[in-house]
């Protein structure tokens, strides 16, 4: 029977091999794609049950094998009892793994250690509906998992569960443990930003980035970050040379790659933005080119651009924060801004609000007294009545100009502080939406001094 069953698997083995490959030639040989497409459907449909056929010549080289062990071991008895006993036990032994091998994957679906009667004992356990799995369809119900083995380990590997969540975050590490080529870690870098476009990729992230309870920097989750951050700098100082693109395309994809991977990575997966080293130079071209201002008032790239001003603003708190110059001058814009006798307090918050509600009042009294104008024809008669009715507008417009006399002294140290700041920065503010964006060019004080 032994010899029976391998000689059978040898002659199904050469069948299997001649039918797929019959299968495959017939409709490559048409270079009419839709005739070929045709040709292979129609055969495609006539493979009645091909894989469990080439399953079943392994079973049987299996079957062969076992039962060649049974019949050595009926002979041995009968010729020596402790040579048969010293071979049957090794046999067993491997005959008890086997077994267990059959029924490893029903117990533990994400198993390796399968055999050929693996998928039918599946079937026949699922039958029974014995194991389910969460759909997150729009009825969220648990369902049957399917019946075919590798169909059924592929919904439980899918299932939203908190074990994939954490199998996620295993898997990234190991990416990031494991990566040795620059093409790997060009390929990583594209798609990092396209996986935090969900709730769930933020959350793996997150993860990622997680450390446990007493856990240091220099441990594992720790190291994993600073080795990604480490070669996104890398990535970053490559991009200070265009010469090395051959393409303007592969510059701009690669420095837009490692910018939304820097500020998602920093926001969401507790990176620290030291270990991804100097980059406010690349910072400030990456959005000179991109023109970050433009884009975001003419409301086209959002995500690029609200993710490049993110990270800007991180990249440029260091500067204000580090530097006495840059602090003299902020502290000097807002001590002018503090004003005790209007307010009753030094909040230059109140203060600033309080000119903004000036300003709503000005405003106001202007287009009162040019709508008084504006109504008479002749002004020469009856411009001193009209004003003469006006004068508690004017008077308030007067108020406002005395008031208003100590913010000249506010708008140098706005356009002082500004420009220290964009020249320590190589341009980065410059590029922030909405700083400056309706300011002039120069203090007020300034232009008043040219006669402008």
């Amino acid at each position: 029977m032994a010899l029976a069953f391998s000689l059978v698997a040898a002659l199904l083995a050469i069948l299997v091999q001649k039918w797929v490959r019959d299968y495959m030639h017939v409709f490559n040989r048409y270079s009419d794609s839709l005739k070929s497409g045709r040709l292979r459907q129609y055969l495609y449909e006539g493979c009645w049950y091909m894989p469990i056929v080439a399953e079943f010549v392994p079973g049987c080289l299996h079957v062969s094998l076992f039962l060649f062990f049974a019949g050595l071991g009926n002979s041995l008895f009968k010729i020596n009892t402790k040579v048969a006993i010293s071979t049957i036990v090794p046999i067993a032994i491997c005959g008890v793994l086997y077994i267990m091998t059959i029924f490893l994957p029903i117990i533990s679906p994400r198993s390796p250690y399968e055999n050929s009667f693996s998928g039918i004992i599946w079937f026949l356990f699922q039958k029974l509906h014995v194991r389910k799995y969460k759909d997150w369809g729009p009825d969220g119900e648990s369902k049957p998992v399917d019946k075919n083995m590798a169909q059924g380990r592929m919904q439980l590997a899918m299932e939203e569960t908190e074990a994939r969540k954490d199998r996620d975050a295993r898997a990234i590490r190991w990416l990031i443990e494991n990566l040795t080529e620059d093409a790997e870690m060009d390929k990583l870098l594209s798609r990092i930003p396209g996986s935090f476009n969900t709730d769930w990729g933020v959350e793996v992230w997150n993860k990622v980035g997680e450390r446990e309870q007493g856990e240091s920097d220099a441990n594992a989750q720790g190291d994993v970050g600073l080795e990604l951050s480490k070669r996104i700098n890398r990535s970053f100082v490559t991009c200070k040379n265009r010469g090395l693109f051959d393409r303007e395309e592969s510059w701009r994809k690669r420095t837009r790659a490692c910018v939304e991977s820097t500020a998602l990575l920093v926001y969401h997966a507790n990176a620290k933005f030291a270990w991804f080293g100097d980059i406010v130079e690349p910072l400030g071209n990456i959005g000179t080119s991109e023109r970050t201002r433009e884009s975001s008032l003419a409301g086209r790239d959002q995500l690029f651009v609200m993710r490049w001003t993110c990270l800007s603003l991180v990249a440029i708190r260091p500067i204000l924060e580090n530097n006495r110059e840059a602090r003299s001058w902020v502290g000097l814009g807002v001590d002018l801004f503090e004003d005790p006798y209007d307010t009753g307090n030094r909040e230059a918050l109140e203060s600033a609000r309080k000119i903004d509600g000036n300003l709503q009042k000005a405003s106001e009294c202007l287009f009162r007294l040019y709508h008084a104008l504006r109504e008479e024809e002749d002004l020469t008669e009856k411009l001193k009545e009209i004003l003469c009715g006006c004068e508690s507008w004017i008077s308030e417009l007067e108020r406002f100009d005395v008031e208003a006399y100590r913010l000249k002294g506010v708008d140098s140290a706005i356009f002082v502080e500004r420009d220290f700041v964009a020249g320590h920065s190589h341009g980065v503010t410059s590029q922030i939406p909405g700083i400056l964006n309706d300011l002039d060019l120069e203090p007020a004080s300034g232009k008043k001094k040219r006669g402008t």
